[in-house]
């Protein structure tokens, strides 16, 4: 995300960079923060290969508030997971 860039965009009165807006809308609600650091978290396991980060994302953290469709993509890698430490 780029945090250096500043430009005008359209609902925002001042120049504001890529990163200040998606702070802007994470701050609106904690069920799509929560969703989109999950999200990262796991980007984040699966570029680094990191089944131990990719494991408690998925069984540890899985009960906090996250949007429903979420809720049942991490279901089912769940269901999966041996699969997917094969892989990493």
């Amino acid at each position: 995300m780029d945090s250096i860039n500043f430009r005008k965009t359209a609902g925002f009165k001042n120049f504001v960079s890529h990163k200040s807006i998606v702070e802007f809308i994470l701050g609106l609600d904690d069920c799509l923060k929560n969703t989109y650091d999950g999200y990262q978290n796991i980007l984040r396991a699966v570029r680094n290969k990191s089944v131990n980060l990719l494991e408690k994302e998925v069984f540890d953290k899985s009960d906090r508030s996250i949007f429903d469709g979420t809720k049942k993509s991490l279901q089912t890698l769940k269901g999966y997971f041996e699969y997917v430490k094969k892989c990493c």
